[in-house]
This record gives structure tokens, C-alpha cells and sequence, in this order.
């Protein structure tokens, strides 16, 4: 059931990209969690949109 989980929100932030900024805003204001920024391109994740 996680693996299912994992590969819903990857698909999720491979079609809809805000929701990865989103996460991230909301793992700053957690705490707890180190958060690295970069200007540069999106790495490769690896991940494709089914179809």
C-alpha cells in the first residue's frame, strides 16, 4: 500500500509541479527538516507521466 502511496504522489507532482513547492513550504514551516533551494534546472527525477 506505500509503494502504491509514493507512485500517486509522483505521478501527482510530475503533472501538477506546484504541488512539489507546495510540500516544501510546508516542510519549512514543520521544522525539522533541511530544505536546499536551487535556481538551477530540475534535476531528473525519473519519473514520466503515464501514457
Amino acid at each position: 500500500m506505500a509503494t502504491r502511496a509514493l507512485a500517486n504522489a509522483a505521478r501527482m507532482v510530475v503533472e501538477q509541479p506546484a504541488l512539489l513547492q507546495l510540500r516544501t513550504l510546508q516542510a519549512v514551516q514543520a521544522g525539522g527538516a533541511t530544505v536546499v533551494l536551487t535556481t538551477g534546472p530540475t534535476p531528473d527525477l525519473g519519473v514520466r507521466p503515464a501514457g
